[in-house]
């Protein structure tokens, strides 16, 4: 019961969506295959989310913040 988890939710917001991750991913990005793996597919969720195309980061930025 007590295991340390990666947790991820996603709840609407208004009119967009916001989704939380308990695991760092910025701190082991690039290093972590699990943490690049989550970031770009909760990337690609929310990208492919209706009304995503009101999002200001381009899929470009969103790539760079990965590296």
């Amino acid at each position: 019961v007590h295991h340390i988890v990666a947790l991820v939710a996603e709840r609407p917001i208004d009119k967009g969506r916001m989704m939380i991750c308990t695991y760092r991913l910025r701190e082991h990005l690039g290093t972590h295959p699990v943490a690049t793996i989550m970031m770009r597919d909760m990337i690609a969720r929310i990208a492919a989310a209706p009304g995503a195309e009101r999002v200001g980061r381009g899929e470009e930025e969103a790539r760079a913040a990965m590296r």
